[in-house]
């Protein structure tokens, strides 16, 4: 006759089933909860439904607990994974800032929980004070925990390989190693478990690189996030396959699959290039002098190499990594070789700039607040902008630049209409009648409004810039690629319910732009890609190749609070001056506002953060494209299609080999 579960067992069974049920109701509660603040959107959203899931779960394995006792090394196996693997999400969201603190107590609440069954079964086992003997017991566990750590690693590396919130200039050379950890856990791990690692690594990933994303928009964080997860989903398993169909050399594949993901991920409506390795290399000027040949790609491959080479060698542990150096020596030789050369190209390629014609500039920097709306707060904008362009304006620059929106209230429209005399009288008619005064052009951000154009009888908005002289409006751009889901959603009709979510969410929608209009300005020709679209080389090569010789990205970064984010920002796009070899002047509202030249050094830089203006003289080099500029993004889909075939090529030598 079996023995019943005493009074502590059962106690414990009382605390694992009913206080999941006691932050279900706090769950309820924070839905019904309109005050809820909206920075912690995405947790709001994403840790209660862990936490539903979870008490199921408790409920389920406290009810197999009490009756029956022979299961219970699997059950509190299974069940204690689960809580540490939450609680170490929870904690590292909450580490990044995208949880707040009370949502860390319920993460310590979840781990003792577990943690007070796998006591509840060593007291019962008379093996309370022998810990290091029952954790042998559970050798998976032991194995999954690990791999998480790892994973988690690989993140934290990755993180640090960009500008991040340890050094706001990042550590490049980490990038070469920071995915060892992720590779060599692909290779040891049962494929049941890569969709779960996919997750893992994205979670923890995003959670140390891109934590700014929760000061954007409540929904952005929830949005990337989800993408993200469906993209990893099938990365992970790829990357196993690619060592499971080929055991010796299969380290090779994975670094094409890698550098195709990378690619693929900037494509179409979701396209997003931040957390493209190449970009982490932007202070190796010889290095990224490759982006000229193959765009960022090539950089990306180099960069991801020793990673995947590295986690071969290391797949049979420390011990065995001088007989897998020999064997993978030719591979080491022939990276080697191809690195050197790429830094011999890279010295010898970049141009002096004394012999180009130069451009005066004077950028203004008003550090102001993007949250902040109405009358008020575009007349505080406008004083601002006016003050530090007096100031500017006395060392005689050639054209004078505002950021991306730095003027809110449509100059054309409200111009013409007076649909807001407020507005007309205290912000757009005081800048007309400033600008008609100065003897230089300026060129500014703006909400570029149409009337009564729409089918609905609505405005139309674009996130537009103006080239405007002497109250005169000579030129205009307006936003082509516009941010997905927060600035633009085409699928209105097709998702009716998500339009509107999106909506109630506060989102502001633009219209979207049809053309690359080049700017001309005394003999100087330059295009404005805005915010955003300077993260995409094709926007900039087709800006180039309809006669653009400087790039002018006008951006507003402010809304980040965090000059981690203005910095990736940056380092991304400086490598639309190297692969162009045009000089990219940038000028943000907040950060960072600089000069990058055609060989991508930063000549001049305005600190973040601040209020002010930066004069300089850019070159301009006219003409001459570059073999980036000629190909585009081939090589991207030359390292995608290999991988592809690859792996074709991979299943069939398998299907062969067991069908003889």
């Amino acid at each position: 006759m079996k023995k019943k579960p005493g009074f502590f067992l059962f106690f414990i069974i009382f605390l694992v089933v009913f206080s999941p049920l006691f932050i279900i109701i706090n769950t309820v509660i924070q839905f019904t909860d309109a005050e809820f603040p909206t920075p912690y959107a995405p947790g709001f959203v994403l840790v209660p439904i862990a936490e539903v899931v979870l008490a199921l779960l408790g409920l389920y394995y406290g009810i197999k607990l009490w009756r029956n006792e022979t299961g219970i090394l699997r059950i509190i196996e299974k069940y204690l994974l689960i809580l540490i693997t939450y609680a170490l999400i929870v904690f590292i969201m909450a580490f990044s800032g995208l949880l707040p603190f009370f949502k860390v107590l319920r993460s310590v609440l979840w781990f003792f929980t577990g943690a007070s069954v796998w006591y509840a079964y060593l007291a019962r086992s008379h093996k309370v004070a022998d810990i290091y003997k029952a954790t042998v017991r559970f050798p998976r566990l032991q194995r999954v925990s690990e791999d998480l750590l790892l994973l988690a690693l690989g993140a934290f590396l990755f993180a640090l390989g960009f500008p991040n919130f340890i050094l706001s200039w990042g550590m490049f050379p980490l990038a070469f190693v920071c995915l060892v950890p992720v590779f060599f856990v692909i290779g040891r791990a049962r494929w049941s478990l890569m969709w779960v690692y996919g997750i893992f690594f994205v979670i923890t990933g995003l959670s140390f690189y891109s934590f700014w994303l929760v000061q954007f928009h409540p929904l952005a964080l929830t949005i990337t996030l989800a993408v993200y997860i469906i993209y990893f989903l099938i990365l992970f398993p790829l990357l196993k396959l690619a060592v499971t169909l080929f055991p010796t050399h299969g380290y090779l594949l994975q670094a094409l699959i890698w550098v195709g993901y990378e690619f693929i991920k900037t494509l179409g409506f979701l396209g997003y290039s931040y957390g493209i390795l190449g970009y982490s290399q932007y202070l190796f000027a010889p290095l990224i002098q490759l982006a000229s040949v193959s765009g960022v790609w090539g950089v990306s491959l180099l960069v991801v190499f020793p990673s995947v080479l590295l986690a071969q060698m290391l797949k049979n542990g420390f011990r065995q990594m001088s007989s897998e150096m020999r064997k993978m020596r030719v591979s080491w030789l022939v990276y080697g070789v191809v690195f050197v050369c790429v830094l011999v190209y890279g010295i010898f390629s970049q141009h002096d700039l004394e012999q180009y014609q130069t451009w005066k500039v004077a950028l203004i920097q008003s550090n102001i607040d993007p949250w902040k709306s109405g009358d008020a707060a575009y007349k505080h904008y406008l004083t601002t902008l006016l003050k530090l362009s007096d100031q500017a304006l006395k060392y005689k620059p050639d054209i004078v630049m505002w950021s991306e929106t730095a003027l809110v209230p449509s100059i054309r429209l409200h111009n013409s209409k007076r649909l807001d005399i407020d507005l007309y009288t205290h912000v757009v008619r005081p800048f007309l009648d400033y600008i008609d005064t100065k003897p230089v052009p300026f060129l500014l951000g703006n909400d570029d409004s149409e009337l009564d154009v729409r089918a609905d009888g609505g405005r139309r908005h674009y996130n537009a810039v103006l080239l405007m002289e002497n109250r005169e409006v000579r030129q205009v751009y307006r936003k082509v690629h516009l941010v997905p889901f927060t600035e633009y959603f085409p699928y209105k009709h097709i998702f009716p319910d998500i339009y509107q979510w999106l909506k109630n969410s506060d989102t502001h929608f633009w219209d979207k732009g049809s053309e690359f209009t080049v700017f001309k300005q005394d003999g100087i020709t330059f295009a404005a890609p805005i915010c955003f679209e300077d993260t995409f080389g094709y926007l900039s090569r087709e800006f180039v190749l309809k006669g653009a010789d400087v790039l002018v990205n006008l951006s507003n970064d402010a809304w980040s609070a965090s000059e981690v984010a203005e910095m990736q920002h940056m380092c991304i796009a400086l490598f639309r001056a190297v692969e162009n070899r045009k000089t990219l002047i940038r000028s943000t509202t907040s950060g960072i506002t600089c000069v990058i030249d055609p060989n991508g050094h930063i000549n001049s830089l305005l600190e973040s953060g601040q209020a002010g203006f930066l004069i300089a003289s850019v070159p301009v080099r006219k003409g001459e494209h570059t073999l980036y500029t000629v190909w585009g993004d081939m090589w991207a889909v030359i390292i995608a299609v290999f991988s592809l075939i690859g792996l074709v090529i991979g299943c069939v030598i398998k299907f062969l080999k067991l069908s003889t």
